[in-house]
């Protein structure tokens, strides 16, 4: 699928958005799929209110395992703690 993918993109033949997406540099910071819904990862979730509660927590534990790991970073993530739990976080 990768090489079909670049070959569309090397004859103009993906669509803007999904060029955007896929050959765009620097990729978003964060991103977030639903891979049951969309295994081609091609439709980025991060930043999107609905999925808000999933984001942050995830952003949570990422910001965790770079302490653990001394993977350090900066990245603009909240600690875990400063996160509310998922039921508890609104929609905008």
């Amino acid at each position: 699928m990768e090489r079909d993918l670049e070959q569309r993109y090397q004859n103009r033949e993906l669509p803007k958005r999904f060029e955007d997406q896929l050959f765009s540099h620097p990729r978003p910071m964060f991103e977030l799929y639903d891979r049951k819904a969309d295994p081609a990862e091609l439709h980025n979730l991060a930043g999107q209110s609905s999925y808000e509660a999933i984001e942050y927590n995830l952003k949570g534990e990422l910001h965790e395992w770079m302490i653990r790991y001394q993977d350090y970073a900066n990245l603009l993530i909240p600690h875990k703690e400063m996160v509310p739990p998922a039921g508890e976080l609104k929609a905008r």
